[in-house]
C-alpha cells in the first residue's frame, strides 16, 4: 500500500537528534522523499537535503505561481503521472 507522509525542511536537526545521527544528509536518506516542494521566498534547502537531491539526482520538473508566490517542484524523475 502506498502511504503520503509530509516532512518539513526543518526537519534536518530535530532528526538528526532524534535518531542520533552525525550526519544531515542521513535523515534524507532515512526519509526518502519522493517530491522536494520549494515554496521561493519561505523557506530554504539544509545542507543535508541539498546534498540528499544531488545523491539521488533531483530535477526540477514544475514551476507554478501560487498567489504571487513561486512553487518548484523536483523529483528524481519528472515524467511521474
Amino acid at each position: 500500500p502506498s502511504s503520503t507522509n509530509l516532512v518539513s525542511f526543518a526537519a534536518e536537526a530535530s532528526g538528526m537528534k532524534r535518531w542520533k545521527l552525525s550526519e544531515p544528509v542521513e535523515v534524507w536518506e532515512r526519509v526518502q522523499p519522493t517530491v522536494v516542494i520549494e515554496v521561493r521566498g519561505q523557506m530554504h534547502f539544509d545542507p543535508g537535503l541539498q546534498a540528499y537531491m544531488a545523491q539521488e539526482t533531483f530535477q526540477r520538473c514544475q514551476s507554478l505561481n501560487v498567489l504571487d508566490t513561486e512553487v518548484v517542484i523536483y523529483r528524481q524523475v519528472c515524467d511521474m503521472p
